[in-house]
């Protein structure tokens, strides 16, 4: 998995358009927050981002969009090729995670998006992916 700062992703996300980005958001991630605190929420957030990390190939690029949510550019052009990527990556979904005496069951919701052919406007980008979670949060109920 590539490694990049934020100008670098701006050119990465420019040099894909056309490709696919997956949006994950953590399911009830505010209840752990609260049950568990903060502090094993920030580990949540470390396993997260691991769990994902496991399915990537090393062009792949993984990084946090808010709060409790991530995108990865997966480079693909096929949106049936993302979907088989993020179906591997939703299969864990309600497997525990273990944090000190805690064993605390993590599940992914994701949207996908497919980036412009050309004219990329980080901002919509952005705003493209908050969407895809949005609608899978009012799907899910």
């Amino acid at each position: 998995m590539k490694k990049v700062d934020i100008s670098e992703l701006y050119d990465m996300l420019k040099s894909l358009s056309g490709s696919y980005i997956l949006c994950f958001d953590i399911i009830h991630f505010m209840s752990i927050n609260d049950n568990y605190g903060f502090s094993i929420g920030d580990i949540i957030l470390a396993k997260t981002a691991k769990r994902i990390e496991k399915y990537l190939s090393d062009e792949m690029l993984l990084f946090r969009i808010g709060h409790d949510e991530f995108a990865v550019i997966t480079g693909f052009y096929d949106v049936n090729h993302a979907k088989e990527l993020s179906d591997k990556i939703i299969n864990d979904n309600g497997k525990l995670e273990t944090v000190g005496d805690n064993e605390i069951p993590l599940s992914l919701r994701v949207g996908i998006i497919r980036l412009p052919d050309k004219g990329i406007n980080y901002e919509d980008v952005l705003q493209s992916m908050q969407t895809a979670i949005n609608e899978e949060r009012i799907k899910e109920g």
